[in-house]
């Protein structure tokens, strides 16, 4: 069995130095692939954002335009069905 070495106050910080050392490399590698403030400004500023929202939002009134007149229409339908006595579907 090896005969462990006493531990120093030296050898202590000089492992203390390493792990420190090991730990600043990892954080260095893990900001070089962070974006910057800058880097998102380029994917996309405020008012390109506001823009796709409004698009959106007209996107969606349109569906819902569109659904209310698809009801309205299902409705006619299927009063004519009843009044010419044809048997009812559901869609």
């Amino acid at each position: 069995m090896a005969k462990q070495e006493e531990m120093t106050l030296e050898k202590l910080a000089q492992m203390t130095q390493r792990g420190f050392l090991s730990v600043d490399k990892r954080i260095d590698g893990i900001e070089e692939r962070m974006a910057t403030k800058s880097d998102l400004e380029k994917f996309a500023t405020k008012s390109d954002l506001r823009e796709t929202e409004e698009r959106l939002l007209d996107a969606i009134r349109g569906i819902e335009v569109k659904k209310r007149d698809f009801e309205a229409l299902q409705s006619e339908v299927g009063e004519l069905s009843r009044r010419v006595g044809a048997p009812e579907k559901k869609i």
